[in-house]
């Protein structure tokens, strides 16, 4: 799990620093020709207080040593190869049975049919004391076969409403350990997400807040612009909020009364895409007590994403809650 990878990653960064100069041999293998792959380029990142680039090389085929760079011994470095457009990234902690071993990076033909990728997704709204705050989990599954990176011909958009505050987006990718931060700048409608997503599974989290009072009701809208739904399935914390969509005549299915920390689960159906939705009730949450290192009452998700097991918890009970999703089939 991800977390006992940070826990391991911790633990290595104890370790005494590697002697002498490390000679990294990189080797590329192509995963959807299942055979010996190539590059179009290779940047070497350190990861210490930030990332900070070290050295960025053109392309090469099947397999280089690179020996004549300052590479740091107590860092993690992260080397981030490109191939067609797609992104991949390898971490390789500042240990030696890390080190001492030829550096993997696999890559994969692209395809642009999104088609090709299922898609779900959640929101979680929580109360907080003038503020509403949304996380918004993106699950992506990418099961091609042969296995392949999916690349749009331009970038994907995630609805963000006007009115939203403090935005972040984290994306992880398959078999990725780091989340990469995204910029989320402005599109059409709504905010690019211009990653590949490369085979096996993803996520996508995007965190922000809308002002609210806890005796007033909230109104915002929100798309579906590229997910495969006609509804969403939303976890309310704490579980007394009500919400609805404005536009529809139909009340939101309850399909849970107690979700992960006790938050009530409901799917929203859209109109043709599109809700305007209505937030109201439930008292604000009990923020985190940093003294005592604990959360109460529920509130893994009050602060911005900074906990591994919040991630991994809303993942888990999204695909418990995977036959609640209803898809438009093209």
């Amino acid at each position: 799990m991800k977390f006992l990878y940070i826990l391991n990653l911790i633990f290595f960064i104890q370790l005494p620093l590697i002697s002498g100069g490390w000679k990294p041999e990189v080797v590329i293998k192509n995963g959807t020709l299942n055979q010996a792959g190539k590059v179009d380029s290779l940047k070497l990142i350190a990861i210490s207080s930030g990332m900070q680039p070290i050295a960025e090389l053109g392309g090469f085929d099947t397999k280089m040593i690179i020996d004549k760079i300052d590479i740091p011994d107590e860092s993690p470095i992260l080397f981030q190869a490109k191939y067609k457009g797609a992104t991949y990234n390898k971490m390789v902690p500042p240990a030696p049975n890390f080190r001492n071993k030829p550096i993997e990076i696999i890559v994969y033909e692209t395809t642009t049919n999104i088609n090709d990728i299922d898609i779900k997704s959640v929101i979680q709204i929580n109360r907080e004391e003038d503020s509403l705050r949304f996380i918004k989990v993106y699950i992506f599954d990418n099961s091609t076969n042969p296995p392949k990176s999916f690349l749009p011909q331009q970038a994907i958009e995630v609805f963000i409403p006007d009115s939203a505050q403090n935005l972040r987006g984290q994306y992880t990718q398959a078999d990725s350990k780091m989340g990469i931060p995204l910029s989320l700048e402005k599109g059409n409608i709504g905010r690019k997400f211009d990653r590949a997503i490369l085979p096996g599974q993803s996520d996508l989290v995007i965190s922000y807040n809308i002002q609210s009072n806890p005796g007033e009701i909230t109104e915002y809208e929100d798309r579906i612009l590229f997910e495969k739904e006609n509804g969403k399935v939303y976890l309310l914390n704490p579980p007394e909020m009500k919400i609805k969509n404005k536009n529809s005549s139909g009340l939101p299915e309850k399909i849970t009364d107690s979700g992960p920390d006790g938050m009530a689960g409901l799917k929203v159906m859209y109109n043709n895409g599109i809700a305007t939705i209505e937030v109201s009730g439930g008292k604000p949450l009990v923020k985190e007590i940093p003294s005592e290192r604990k959360v109460v009452n529920g509130t893994i998700f009050i602060n911005w994403i900074n906990s591994t097991y919040g991630v991994l918890a809303i993942m888990g009970i999204l695909f418990s809650l995977s036959f609640i999703f209803v898809y438009n089939k093209k």
